[in-house]
């Protein structure tokens, strides 16, 4: 069973993120899991999820020239592999 964890956001969106292979899946060149995915923690992250905040601003090219910190979670793109 392949382990995931999910990020819950504010804004509504999730994000799951793959925590560690199973045994099959780590001997198989693809990592391909046929197996159960098992949903290990579930994270609640109050903010809103970087594609939600990034909609929200405006354009960059209009802006001024502060500079402005990005929330960064390690994670990849929306996806549910669930």
């Amino acid at each position: 069973m392949c382990e995931y964890e999910e990020f819950l956001f504010n804004c509504g969106c999730s994000q799951t993120r793959l925590k560690s292979y199973c045994h099959l899946a780590r001997n198989d060149l693809n990592h391909q899991c046929f197996g159960v995915a098992k949903l290990r923690n579930v994270w609640d992250q109050q903010v809103d999820c970087n594609s939600c905040i990034s909609k929200q601003r405006p354009s960059m090219s209009s802006a001024s020239s502060s500079s402005s910190s990005s929330v960064s979670y390690g994670m990849h793109s929306h996806y549910n592999s669930f």
